[in-house]
């Protein structure tokens, strides 16, 4: 059973590696990417976005781009995940069963 004990240490301490990690690139995005994100995973679309926030539709699109990068994610559920581990995001959907 200690090696059971040891592994799950291990593990627990990679899952906060990961989110601490997360959590920087998060802190390290611009205010208006911030408000890009918490748009983009709560589904709302890019259209919908700029009008929301007074912005071209293509300015929008930029600053999604900006934050998959910085974020590091491949694509938006990679991106919704993230944002889920770290616990942000409007909609109860991201975190119900």
């Amino acid at each position: 059973m200690p090696s059971n004990a040891h592994a799950l240490h291990r593990e627990a301490a990679a899952d906060a590696a990961l989110i601490a990690d997360l959590r920087q690139r998060y802190e390290a995005l611009t205010q208006r990417q911030k408000d890009v994100l918490l748009r983009v995973v709560d589904g709302e679309a890019n259209k919908v976005i700029a009008i929301e926030l007074g912005l071209a539709e293509k300015t929008i699109k930029l600053h999604r781009g900006k934050v998959m990068t910085n974020m590091g994610a491949g694509s938006l559920a990679e991106l919704v995940k993230m944002c889920v581990l770290l616990g942000i995001g409007s909609r109860p959907s991201l975190v119900a069963s």
